[in-house]
């Protein structure tokens, strides 16, 4: 079931929905097979209340975008890609911890204040 909090984004709409959001984002690369993809989605879907930003959560699949997971050079499902101001800024590869997902998402705040 589709987690609509997360922002569906592909390769056709990546640039427009990630590279030239003003503020910050988070992307979660992952694939309908996965376990481990599913859990990812969640954790991010349920930070949203912790979040006092307007921070963009998005999502692509890796199976059906393969130009973006390219270029990106992504390897391990799920990895997530933080970016400021459309520039990658940090990465966690694999399923992070509520805690992990709130430190790094702070961490990008301060580096972009």
């Amino acid at each position: 079931m589709p987690d609509h909090t997360l922002t569906t984004v592909t390769d056709d709409s990546f640039e427009r929905i990630v590279l030239n959001y003003p503020g910050t984002t988070v992307l979660l690369f992952e694939t309908d097979w996965s376990g481990a993809s599913h859990i990812a989605a969640l954790q991010i879907a349920g930070i949203r209340t912790d979040l006092h930003e307007d921070i963009h959560l998005c999502r692509i699949n890796t199976d059906a975008n393969p130009v973006t997971v390219g270029r990106h050079g992504v390897q391990n499902i799920p990895t997530l890609l933080f970016y400021s101001q459309g520039q990658i800024v940090d990465h966690i590869v694999g399923t992070p911890s509520r805690k992990e997902l709130l430190q790094k998402i702070g961490g990008v705040l301060d580096r972009g204040s």
